[in-house]
């Protein structure tokens, strides 16, 4: 067999996510989405009870979502699920 165990060590629960003061921070709800400017925007619900950061882009109607220092989401402000 090729399977082996893996020498990394795998936490239990991750640390507690934390970013920069005055930085644009969301909470995924349990459906996967997100509140920005009185709107829902879909992210996805593998980040449900995560804090994910909201970056500006070039485009005024874009953002990218990070979950970390990983950009894991990009989201149109004209494409609300409301």
């Amino acid at each position: 067999s090729r399977y082996q165990i893996s020498q990394r060590a795998y936490p239990e629960t991750l640390p507690a996510i934390e970013y920069d003061e005055g930085l644009v921070v969301r909470k995924v709800q349990m459906n996967g989405h997100i509140c920005l400017y009185g709107k829902r925007y879909l992210v996805s619900n593998a980040f449900w009870g995560y804090p994910v950061l909201v970056k500006e882009t070039a485009d005024e109607y874009e953002r990218d979502i990070y979950f970390t220092h990983q950009r894991i989401a990009k989201i149109d402000l004209r494409r609300p699920l409301d």
